[in-house]
C-alpha cells in the first residue's frame, strides 16, 4: 500500500482473473493480464493497478445488479483487504459510492453467525440481526478528480477483456494451468 499510495491513478490495468472470472463475465479460462506497461512502470503503479483491478471487477458486479433495477447507495468493506485505507478509497474512488469499512474484519465469520442467529430465534430475520450486529467504522467518499479518471479507466478495462477473451482458450491449450 505504501509503493501504491504514491502512484498516479491508472497508470497501469489490471485484469484480475488470476483464476478466471466469474460474474458478470463467467469466463473460467480468462487470465490476469497487465496493460500499459513500459520502462518506468514502477512497483507501485503495479500494486495500485492490482487494486484498481478489484474494484473495477466490483464495479462490474454493481453495474449488472443497477441495470437490473437496484439502487446501490453504498458499499460496505471489510476483511484484510480493508485494513488497507489506500484501498478503502480506491473503492469509493472507482465505484463512485460512499464506501464503509465494518469494525469485524472477518466478514465470512460475521455473515455465519447472523444465518446462526436468525435460524436459532434471536432474531426474527436478517436485517434484524445484521442492524444489531454489524458495526461501522471509518466512511470513504469518492473524491471527484479521481472518479473522472477511473470512469475513463474502467472503459479500457472493460474492452481489455472483449479484445482478448478469444486468446484465453488458445492460451489455455499451451498452458499447464488449468483453471480452478
Amino acid at each position: 500500500s505504501k509503493e501504491a499510495e504514491s502512484a498516479k491513478p491508472a497508470s497501469v490495468i489490471f485484469l484480475p482473473y488470476l483464476s478466471g472470472e466469474r460474474c458478470p463475465i463467467w469466463d473460467p479460462l480468462a487470465r490476469g493480464v497487465v496493460f500499459g506497461l513500459d520502462l518506468t512502470t514502477s512497483r507501485g503503479e503495479i500494486a495500485r493497478s492490482v487494486m484498481e483491478g478489484v474494484a473495477f471487477a466490483l464495479r462490474s458486479i454493481m453495474s449488472v445488479i443497477e441495470e437490473n433495477g437496484l439502487k446501490v447507495e453504498e458499499v460496505r468493506i471489510g476483511g484484510g483487504g480493508s485494513r488497507s485505507e489506500l484501498w478503502c478509497q480506491i473503492h469509493a474512488d472507482v465505484l463512485n459510492k460512499r464506501v464503509v469499512k465494518t469494525e469485524v474484519e472477518e466478514a465470512s465469520s460475521l455473515g455465519a453467525a447472523i444465518f446462526a442467529s436468525v435460524s436459532s430465534g434471536d432474531f426474527k430475520n436478517v436485517e434484524e440481526a445484521v442492524d444489531n450486529m454489524v458495526r461501522v467504522g471509518k466512511e470513504y467518499s469518492p473524491r471527484e478528480e479521481f472518479t473522472k479518471i477511473y470512469d475513463l479507466a474502467f472503459q479500457i478495462y472493460l474492452k481489455l477483456y472483449d479484445r482478448l477473451k478469444d486468446l484465453f482458450p488458445d492460451f489455455s491449450k499451451i498452458s499447464d494451468r488449468t483453471p480452478y
